[in-house]
């Protein structure tokens, strides 16, 4: 058994570390987008003095915060010095998934399932390789979610808070390296509180009462940043920041969506996303009816209602306070919840085949793996992407314009670029890194005369004076074009 413990071990090691170095490479040679762009220009401010940034929804405070750690330890502002905390963040998500897992060791194949369903989304991969804070809420919160969800002693109390203070800390951190993920610490503080009303409630609580005053204290704790935040909230959407999201209810701006992104590059026909689509909710009120009548507090319970709690807070949110309801990278969570319902759904019917028959769980393990994990494997990699990120595709060329434009010879002591906004703060970012001084301004009209102009192709006919251009090159992956003054 140890030397099958050993192997499992090893085998989810390499397959883990594969993908990190796959997150790594395209951390260090993806052209920065827009997004990444602005954040950067907080810690570093293009005009001197305040960024316009530090009250937008674009600051995503603590991935802020460790961004400019890490420039300052590294001296350097490159792509991969920029991504390094999101980076690091997915060995953090790596190790929650480890520790989720880790009960179902004895059966290989129900793991490596697990493995595969957490780790096999190429959407969501796509964030640890961004200097954003979506790669850190995703790691703090599935941490979160673990200290909520692994079997506690019961009884005890201690291990209860233990559980509590790391589920809350976890759950702050996500928050603070996004603000949507506030919902989340409330779902869990709203579970813990409900767990402690079934099975803590009528412990002794005087031979308890140290724990109870440190459990108090947490509680508040938790309600001052759940109130901090809350404030920053208002504050955004009172400045119309929080303008991302859908309006047309949870399963068609958040789940519809959510599955289109993570087909990510793939078109397998609209019948088969459409099934899935179904499939999923079929599922999930099918597990709501059953967990309801059989009534049993387990790992799967556990996962469910966090779900469940974090749908509600979406629909709450939208209605009492007008904010859209979450929406691709902003619902990024509801991708570890839904596959973790999945599994763990997996699991326990494994557990129960086999205590009846004990090659019962293997085989259960064995469909999984092949009907679900495989093909997400094969999704996965015929979806490598090392040239951009999905979100922000439009970004894939703007480091080769800025290289292109310092290698002009011709014109290198031009000066000028007129561009899209969309194109600004990255091509802001390359060329404040060239000898060359550039100017970069924004022309929705295309009247202000520069010496080079990079736009969307179908933009080239609004030029006041296009005859003056030649074009250098045209990418026909993002529809763009750089033309330069003849």
């Amino acid at each position: 058994m140890s030397k099958l413990f050993n192997f499992t071990s090893f085998v989810a090691i390499v397959f883990f570390m594969s993908i990190f170095v796959y997150v790594a490479y395209r951390a260090s040679t993806i052209a920065l987008t827009h997004d990444e762009c602005n954040t950067y220009d907080i810690i570093s401010p293009s005009g001197g003095g305040d960024s316009p940034f530090i009250k937008t929804a674009n600051n995503h405070l603590i991935n802020t915060w460790l961004i400019r750690q890490s420039t300052r330890l590294s001296g350097s502002n490159s792509e991969l010095a920029l991504r390094f905390p999101n980076v690091l963040a997915f060995l953090v998500y790596g190790i929650a998934v480890w520790l989720i897992l880790k009960p179902w060791k004895n059966n290989p194949l129900l793991y490596f399932s697990g493995y595969g369903l957490l780790l096999l989304n190429p959407y969501m991969i796509d964030f640890f390789s961004l200097a954003r804070g979506y790669g850190l809420a995703l790691a703090f919160g599935l941490m979160a979610i673990y200290f909520f969800v692994k079997t506690r002693e019961p009884g005890q109390m201690k291990y209860f808070a233990r559980d509590f203070f790391f589920s809350m800390l976890f759950s702050l951190l996500a928050a603070w390296s996004n603000f949507i993920l506030i919902n989340l610490n409330i779902a869990l503080l709203a579970l813990y509180l409900l767990e402690f009303l079934m099975f803590y409630q009528k412990q002794n609580l005087k031979e308890n009462i140290h724990i109870v005053i440190g459990l108090l204290l947490m509680l508040g704790l938790n309600i001052h940043h759940i109130n901090k935040i809350y404030d920053v909230l208002m504050v955004l959407n009172d400045n119309e920041e929080l303008y991302f999201g859908g309006n047309q209810g949870f399963i068609e701006s958040t789940l519809r969506i959510l599955i289109h992104r993570s087909i990510y590059l793939s078109y397998y026909g609209e019948q088969f996303w459409t099934r899935l689509y179904h499939g999923l909710l079929i599922g999930f009120f099918s597990l709501n009816i059953v967990l309801v009548f059989r009534a049993q507090y387990t790992a799967l319970t556990k996962v469910f209602s966090i779900l469940v709690l974090m749908i509600a807070s979406s629909v709450l949110q939208y209605y009492l306070f007008e904010i859209p309801y979450p929406k691709e990278r902003t619902a990024l969570i509801f991708i570890p919840l839904m596959v973790l319902t999945v599994f763990m759904t997996g699991a326990e019917i494994s557990d129960w085949l086999s205590s009846y028959k004990p090659w019962a769980g293997l085989f259960v393990g064995g469909l999984m793996l092949l009907f679900i994990v495989l093909p997400l494997g094969y999704h996965f990699y015929q979806n490598l992407n090392t040239h951009y990120a999905f979100e922000w595709k439009l970004d894939a060329n703007t480091k080769d314009v800025a290289s292109l434009m310092k290698n002009d010879y011709e014109h290198q002591k031009t000066k000028t670029i007129v561009c899209s906004w969309e194109f600004k703060p990255a091509l802001k970012y390359y060329l404040s890194k060239q000898d060359n001084a550039f100017n970069v301004f924004v022309d929705k009209d295309f009247e202000t005369s520069s010496d080079y102009i990079y736009c969307f192709q179908k933009e080239k006919g609004m030029i006041a004076d296009s005859a003056a251009y030649a074009t250098m090159i045209d990418f026909s992956d993002t529809k763009t074009v750089l033309l330069r003054r003849k």
